[in-house]
Order: C-alpha cells, then sequence, then structure tokens
C-alpha cells in the first residue's frame, strides 16, 4: 500500500499527531510505502523514521503568524492567507506532477487544497485534524472569497476525522467519524514505567515547556528571575531557547535543571509533578491522557488557543491562567501538590486514536478489494 501524507507548515501539533499514526501504519501495515511532505516540521519525523519512509518538501502555505508577545498577529495571519490564495493553483500543478499517481491513500493534517489533488487522481483521502483551515478564517475574517475556496477545498473530496477538543462548530461542518486521543506512545510508556518504579528525583518537579514559542519565552525568563525558590521543588526547561542572561540565571540557580530537545521535554513529562505549558492542541492531549497537573496559559486572538482551553475546562487536572496571574497560581498549585504529597489521580483517558484511525483505514480497505 502507498501512503501519502501532507503536513501543514504550523506549530507542532500536526506533525506529532502525524508520527503517531506512522507508527501505527509501519507496525500494522505489511510492505506500506509512505511518503511524508510537508516543510517546517519535517525534520521532527526525519529524525523519527529515517529512512523507513521518504520526504519530500513541500511548502503548504497555510500558517498563522504571532506577534513579539507570542499572541496571534491579525494582520499577518491574512497576509498569510491571502498568500495562500495566490500560490494555491501553483502548489495544485507542482503536487500533480510529483506525487506518485499509483498512491492508495493521501492522509491530510490539515493542508485543504490538496483535495484537488486526490479528486483529479482518484485517491481515497482521509482528513484528520483538531480544526479546519475555513473554521479558523471564518472565526477571524468572516466570509470572503478565501474562504469559500479554504471550504470548497474541503467539500471537494474525502473523509472526516475529529479527535477530542475538535471546535464544536468545526464539527458540525462536516461529517465525520470521532476518534480518542492520539498521544505518543513513548510517553505513555514511560509515565506506566514510572508509576512501577522509585521516584527518579527528591525534589518534586514543575516542567516548563519552553519549545521555542514566543508566547512562553517571555513567562519563562519572568519565571526564572523572579519566581522565589523552594527546597522542595525543581524546575526543568530546555535552555535552546533561552536568551543569553536567561540561560546563565537557569545554570547558575540550583534548583533548576536543563534538558536538551524537544523530545526528551515530552518524555519529561512523566516524570514532573506539574506542568507549565501553552494550550497548543498536542500538549493539552498528553496532559488530559496522562491527567497531569497543569497550568495552562492563555493566549490572545487565536480562535483555536481559545477553543482548546474552553474545551479543556472541564478536564480538573488544568488550571487555565492568564499571563497576569501566573505567579500566583503556580504557587497555588505548589501549595496544594505539597500538601497532598502524592499525584492529582491515578485515571487516564484513552489514547488509541491513531489506532482507531488504523483500523479505519484497513476496514475500508478490505471492503473495497472484495468487492
Amino acid at each position: 500500500m502507498k501512503i501519502a501524507i501532507f503536513i501543514a507548515d504550523e506549530g507542532y501539533g500536526h506533525a506529532m499527531r502525524q508520527k503517531n499514526i506512522i507508527h501505527e501504519l509501519i507496525d500494522h501495515i505489511p510492505f506500506v510505502e509512505i511518503t511524508l511532505y510537508g516543510k517546517d516540521k519535517i525534520d521532527i519525523l526525519i529524525d523519527e523514521f529515517g529512512s523507513k519512509i521518504s520526504y519530500v518538501d513541500l511548502y503548504s502555505y497555510v500558517i498563522t503568524m504571532k506577534d513579539s508577545l507570542g499572541n496571534l498577529d491579525n494582520n499577518g495571519t491574512k497576509e498569510c492567507f491571502q498568500n495562500w490564495y495566490k500560490k494555491r493553483e501553483l502548489w495544485i500543478e507542482t503536487t500533480l506532477k510529483i506525487i506518485d499517481p499509483n498512491t492508495n491513500l493521501i492522509i491530510s493534517d490539515s493542508v485543504p487544497q490538496v483535495s484537488q489533488v486526490a479528486k483529479q487522481l482518484g485517491i481515497r483521502q482521509i482528513n484528520v485534524q483538531h480544526f479546519t483551515w475555513d473554521w479558523l478564517y471564518f472565526s477571524l475574517y468572516g466570509d470572503d472569497e478565501i474562504y469559500k475556496t479554504l471550504k470548497n477545498d474541503y467539500m471537494k473530496w474525502g473523509e472526516f476525522i475529529f479527535p477530542p477538543l475538535t471546535p464544536k462548530e468545526n464539527l458540525n461542518m462536516y461529517p465525520h467519524k470521532s476518534i480518542d486521543l492520539i498521544v505518543n506512545r513513548k510517553l505513555i510508556s514511560s509515565t506506566s514505567k514510572k508509576k512501577e518504579s522509585k521516584k527518579v528525583y527528591e525534589q518534586k518537579i514543575i516542567l516548563l515547556m519552553n519549545n521555542g514559542t514566543q508566547s512562553l519565552t517571555s513567562l519563562i525568563s519572568k519565571i526564572l528571575q523572579n519566581f522565589p525558590k523552594n527546597k522542595d521543588w525543581m524546575f526543568m526547561l530546555r535552555s535552546e531557547h533561552l536568551n543569553k542572561n536567561d540561560k546563565n540565571i537557569a545554570l547558575e540557580r540550583d534548583d533548576v535543571k536543563i534538558i536538551t530537545g524537544m523530545s526528551n521535554t515530552h518524555l519529561a513529562i512523566s516524570n514532573a509533578d506539574i506542568v507549565l505549558a501553552r494550550g497548543g492542541y498536542n500538549i493539552l492531549s498528553e496532559l488530559i491522557a496522562l491527567n497531569k497537573k497543569s497550568l495552562i496559559i492563555e493566549e490572545k486572538n487565536n480562535p483555536e488557543i481559545i477553543s482548546n482551553l474552553n474545551l479543556a475546562k472541564k478536564y480538573k487536572n488544568l488550571t487555565i491562567s492568564s499571563h497576569k496571574n501566573v505567579f500566583k497560581e503556580l504557587s497555588k498549585l505548589i501549595n496544594e501538590k505539597t500538601k497532598l504529597n502524592n499525584n492529582y489521580s491515578d485515571y487516564q483517558l484513552s489514547c488509541a486514536g491513531a489506532s482507531q484511525l488504523l483500523h479505519l483505514i484497513t476496514k475500508s480497505f478490505e471492503r473495497l478489494n472484495k468487492n
């Protein structure tokens, strides 16, 4: 079976979700040939799979822009969509030339214009995403020609699969199937092993998820400079995205442990007692699946993050905070965890979404082969 996977060049969520799906495909479909199309985060998947799959550098043009504080830049994002609208036809022509016409399945997460390619070549397409770009665009700018083009692309061809935390309005836009959370299998495994073993660190751990997004970089800088030390607690964070001054402070503080790389940062969740993170889809999914006590930071102007946090409020392990109230809320969580002296809870939600998607794919192809 030949599968082409198209990933939007926006954030980490699309790439991380497909990483888990690709693992399922490789493990359970004999002789599967996977070609990945993307650009901005393709290195993450090259590091994970190496020569097991093929890669094509192809920029999707669907992306948002952030301001200096990490909030969505309305004007900059509008310009990105205008650029997508201008380059869309050329992208379709280019992709028609480079994709193998014998491809059996296209998985899109989420590149709306690929439906034009799939339809022309008669290739089955599955859209797997936690929001569609027409929903995001309409939330920001309303109904115009760009919105109509985005929506037409989605409606042109393909099935829709939505995981938890998909915006309610988006669910109503397209007929779809629902699946469970899609979460890093290594993270689940390491968390299970941690429960069976002794605690790695004597102090309790606060993981600061600074993966390079500007919305948290400035906040983490304030924490390093001004948050008071507590002998029973230790901060854990990456140093790659710190400026020189903050890195020196982190190295000098005896209550800070440095880790390297995004993968190690995500795996460090298993050792953390409290996690501080932005409201991105991937990290929220991991924290909800593991029921990890967490402080989630708000962002302005971004419909995706606003929807994520509204839907996440029902999970008691998550505390939503503005930048202004972070010190107060973090201190409160530290006091609560210190008094309880144990994990918040033992339950985990189902994170079998990748396996469920695999089942949907294999069953449908079995039916086609019988016919």
